[in-house]
């Protein structure tokens, strides 16, 4: 059962919960026992035709509101679906409270009735939470970030949640940090809960933009049902974000910080599972602009060569957004988005992509590419693909690649932005990776003249733009 334009009635005259999923039923059995009068539901609150989403389209941007200001989030935690319930059956004596007795002289000593797992109490983070079934989905990460309380219905106990740290069945008073095996990983995922909690409350003195690199990196983890859903499953934590910010939002990313949030890639590690989950189907689906990194499905997160190693990290920026262009199909500037053009200013280099080649254990292949002109200084030193499956990953038929230098990192480094032309659309490209070129050896000042070569090359170079500085040799580019 599901709220739609024909089941409206017949849920409004009344519905027998025992015909609901098994986890609605639970649900409505805790509210009943706190005396909580009033539960929400997304599938029995929110219409779902598939035919008129206006009401989806209404409701779905408002979760920020829902969430946040509900008594509290139950979360079946331990759960596949629906069906899977809020309570699992377990063995009692996991749960017995740590008690202490002092007996007499001839049994002196104090005893104690601990955890029966064999290494004692303990409390792991990972498992029990981060890795549940249920917090692989993008909609929940949403919901437990924006929920100020989470209960979570485990496989052996109930865990609470909030800005202020987590308690259990077994440790109520609070978990201990040195019984938290992954104390650190709770404490980095959690981070964003606990500064919207001060955000909230007034605090000047938090760093909302690093806990949103936190969401970030997280949210690229989960999992959609529905691709197109990639956007509007993020709007709610965005717009509580842009109040906390004072910032303009751009599908994912932040005006005042564009220049760093543009930099973001696929990593190595994790390409597999992003090739798997972007095939051609998925792809037809238009998510978000090629630019943002909510346009892959899979992880992605800020170029690690951004990425501060314990040392000062010199950076130069070496493009220019001149403009940004978003249209979006209601007033909401943080729900779903039908175009996105970015217009960025800087040098364009022609490159030849040669194809995949394969890394260690096949586990992330890359591109081999070339650059005119520029090979006797300078060479690619890494390129790490969006998506992509075919020799030369590509959904033009127009079969031209560039790249473009957006940064350059303790003057060895150019981080660039691959570029595909697009067919039909004059000037307009579409990213479809991030690469890095490094200075030779043989060039004793690194990167010094590289932009100095840049500009003599561009003369020479037949690159489609939006305007040429003959000047500084700078292209402007449009970027959907």
């Amino acid at each position: 059962m599901k709220l739609s334009a024909e089941s409206e009635l017949q849920l409004r005259q009344g519905y027998s919960i025992d015909t609901l999923p098994k986890t609605f039923q639970d649900a409505i059995a805790v509210c009943r026992y706190l005396d909580v009068k009033y539960l929400w539901i997304d599938s029995l609150c929110i219409v779902q035709d598939q035919e008129d989403k206006s009401d989806w389209l209404r409701e779905s941007v408002l979760m920020d509101k829902v969430y946040a200001h509900s008594l509290c989030t139950l979360a079946a935690t331990a759960s596949t679906d629906g069906n899977g319930g809020l309570f699992k059956s377990r063995k009692p004596a996991q749960t017995i409270e740590v008690t202490s007795h002092e007996y007499g002289e001839l049994a002196s000593g104090t005893y104690a009735v601990l955890n029966p797992k064999a290494d004692g109490p303990s409390f792991d983070y990972t498992a029990k939470i981060k890795d549940g079934p249920l917090n692989k989905r993008a909609w929940v990460y949403q919901e437990r970030m924006l929920s100020t309380r989470v209960v979570h219905f485990t496989e052996d106990e109930v865990i609470w949640e909030c800005g202020d740290g987590l308690a259990s069945e077994l440790l109520p008073d609070g978990i201990p940090q040195d019984l938290n095996r992954d104390q650190i990983g709770w404490k980095n995922e959690a981070m964003p809960k606990k500064l919207l909690a001060l955000a909230r409350s007034g605090d000047p003195n938090i760093d909302m933009k690093g806990a949103w690199d936190i969401v970030h990196k997280a949210f690229a983890n989960t999992r959609l049902t529905v691709v197109t859903d990639r956007v509007v499953a993020l709007a709610g934590l965005a717009k509580l974000f842009q109040s906390c910010l004072q910032d303009t939002y751009w599908v994912g990313m932040w005006k005042k910080t564009i220049h760093h949030d543009l930099v973001w890639e696929v990593p190595i590690r994790k390409w597999r599972r992003v090739w798997l989950e972007n095939d051609e189907s998925k792809l037809s689906q238009y998510r978000a602009p090629s630019w943002s990194w909510l346009s892959v499905e899979g992880t992605t997160y800020l170029s690690q060569s951004l990425q501060d190693q314990g040392g000062a990290v010199a950076f130069e920026y070496l493009y220019q957004v001149v403009d940004v262009q978003i249209k979006h199909p209601t007033d909401d500037v943080t729900g779903p988005v039908q175009h996105g053009a970015l217009y960025l200013r800087g040098n364009i280099i022609p490159v030849v992509l040669e194809g995949l080649a394969t890394h260690i254990d096949d586990c992330h292949p890359y591109w081999n590419f070339k650059m005119a002109g520029l090979e006797d200084h300078y060479s690619p030193t890494l390129s790490l693909p969006d998506y992509g499956k075919s020799s030369v990953p590509t959904r033009s038929t127009a079969d031209e690649h560039y790249c473009m230098p957006l940064v350059i990192r303790h003057n060895r480094v150019a981080i660039c932005m691959l570029l595909e032309a697009i067919e039909d659309s004059p000037n307009t490209f579409r990213r479809i990776g991030l690469g890095e070129i490094s200075a030779k050896r043989s060039e004793a000042d690194g990167m010094s003249r590289f932009v100095e070569r840049l500009k003599e090359m561009q003369t020479q170079w037949q690159v489609p733009a939006v305007a040429f500085d003959e000047v500084s040799g700078h292209r402007t580019i449009r970027v959907v």
